[in-house]
């Protein structure tokens, strides 16, 4: 029983260290999940095949504490959307995340959502998700070299007055990704969101190819 009780430790303890990064307890509750939890590690065997994290939670939740793991996993989600206005470039993109939001829809840590919408509506999709990491793809022209640039946006550090102008303007149509970001930080968004722009070059299929690959990287490291 030995070696039994000691992969189950290890276990339990990675599945612990989780729990404390993402909720950070009270001692208390620290203290009484620990003595509950070393009680029936050194009354039970691990069942053969216990290796990954969805089984070893069923463990957890079944010998330990009622407390909310799956839940509180779930805050670990990462909003995907993207940004695009009309344009033969946009459409292609637009075709390509469509069916991605599709072919991974079973994956609860990631959600691909259009934002091509008013700052309202983005404030709405990320309120509806309440993930714990924002992601924004888009389409920018700033002459620089074609390719992917990304950036930090603090929406709390934003200048009022300026975020009330992109706010207004996106309430008009906008789908510039600067006015998008500016409406959100005038909404009282307040969160740093990760934006993926593209320099578009030339071709067509330039920035799909480039947004996509990105994309797909970022869900498969969530949903392998």
């Amino acid at each position: 029983m030995g070696r039994g009780v000691e992969v189950l430790t290890r276990r339990v303890a990675a599945a612990y260290y989780t729990l404390k990064k993402l909720l950070d307890p009270a001692a208390i509750l620290r203290e009484a999940f620990l003595t509950s939890l070393k009680d029936k590690v050194m009354k039970l065997e691990p069942r053969a095949g216990e290796g990954d994290l969805e089984t070893l939670l069923d463990f957890v939740e079944l010998h330990g504490p009622p407390l909310p793991l799956r839940q509180l996993l779930d805050k670990r989600k990462k909003l995907l959307g993207f940004v695009c206005a009309a344009s033969p470039e946009c459409e292609e993109i637009v075709k390509a995340m469509s069916s991605l939001a599709s072919e991974f829809s079973g994956c609860s840590n990631v959600v691909i959502e259009d934002m091509s919408v008013d700052s309202l509506a983005a404030k709405y999709i990320i309120e509806k998700h309440s993930p714990s990491q924002v992601v924004i793809y888009a389409l920018k022209q700033r002459g620089r070299a074609p390719g992917l640039y990304a950036r930090e946006f603090n929406a709390s550090a934003r200048d009022y007055g300026e975020a009330l102008r992109s706010l207004s303007a996106s309430l008009r149509g906008s789908l510039d990704i600067d006015v998008l970001l500016g409406g959100l930080a005038a909404l009282g968004v307040e969160r740093v969101i990760t934006v993926i722009e593209c320099e578009p070059s030339g071709s067509r299929e330039f920035c799909r190819e480039l947004i996509v690959d990105h994309l797909l990287r970022e869900v498969k490291s969530l949903c392998a």
